[in-house]
């Protein structure tokens, strides 16, 4: 289940902002302002995705993100805000915000988006995993046809040569391609 943490200093925000989400199948926690919520990440949660409030007593949204670049953390952020201008907007992008809302706004645009947000950070994941997964694999392949190439690349590379022999390079001593299952 994936978790959202929920900041804004309107707790009844806060409220609508979880129940949407967990009837949407989020697990959500809330704080009502940024130190809360930097102290929440403090005391080891780890919430897939932060919904914050852009302008909050204390600390406010954008000293979130501040705090979130500070400490490595690679929690995507969705910045919403009542004080929308398009400054507020561009600054927010270009301090690593991963979306950001104008108040009022609809609960669709907030089911959108979010889903948005973590369906491209699964592809982020995954998309590591199989980077690191294929890292020394060499060329993968599924066909036939790759498989009678690669069948004909083996026998030329184990025929015996009239070119003078030299020390055969490392491609040369494990298969160039991997077939894969399907």
């Amino acid at each position: 289940m994936k978790r959202i943490l929920v900041v804004d200093d309107e707790a009844n925000l806060c409220d609508v902002l979880a129940m949407l989400l967990e009837n949407d199948g989020y697990e959500v926690a809330a704080a009502t302002n940024g130190r809360k919520a930097i102290e929440t990440l403090e005391n080891g949660a780890v919430p897939d995705l932060i919904i914050s409030d852009l302008k909050m007593p204390e600390k406010d949204g954008m000293a979130l993100l501040d705090h979130l670049k500070q400490t490595g953390r690679d929690i995507p952020l969705v910045m919403i805000t009542a004080y929308g201008s398009i400054e507020n907007a561009v600054e927010a992008m270009k301090q690593g915000a991963a979306d950001f809302i104008t108040k009022p706004f609809n609960k669709d645009v907030i089911r959108h988006v979010v889903h948005k947000i973590l369906k491209s950070e699964d592809l982020k994941k995954e998309n590591q995993l199989l980077r690191e997964s294929c890292r020394d694999q060499g060329i993968v392949y599924r066909s036939a046809a790759m498989q009678e190439i690669m069948e004909t690349v083996e026998k030329v590379a184990l025929a015996p040569s009239a070119v003078p022999s030299t020390p055969a390079p490392e491609p040369a001593t494990r298969p160039l391609l991997t077939p894969t299952t399907p």
